[in-house]
């Protein structure tokens, strides 16, 4: 209550990254907790893609009818984690 009251942004730093949240401390808690969701569910999309692509690679790997589409699998999974949009686990 005190926060709120006194403050008009709250500034964050975690794991080497900062984040500014307009209003007071309620204000923060809400965004912060709606930001965590977003980003567990971005990394929950990716993280499922990634084993997809893992599993077909996986199963294929010795198919030689399928090897095209292994190689393919293997340069999109490649492609997903050297992306600069790659999203790491969640806290």
């Amino acid at each position: 209550e005190f926060l709120d009251r006194v403050c008009t942004k709250i500034v964050e730093t975690e794991g080497g990254k900062t984040y500014t949240y307009p209003g007071g401390y309620t204000d923060f808690k809400r965004l912060k907790a709606e930001r965590m969701r977003e980003w567990q569910a971005q990394w929950d999309k990716q993280n499922k893609e990634e084993k997809e692509l893992k599993a077909f690679v996986n199963k294929f790997r010795n198919n030689d009818a399928q090897a095209g589409q292994v190689k393919q699998k293997e340069r999109q999974l490649e492609k997903l984690r050297t992306s600069p949009t790659y999203v790491q686990k969640p806290p």
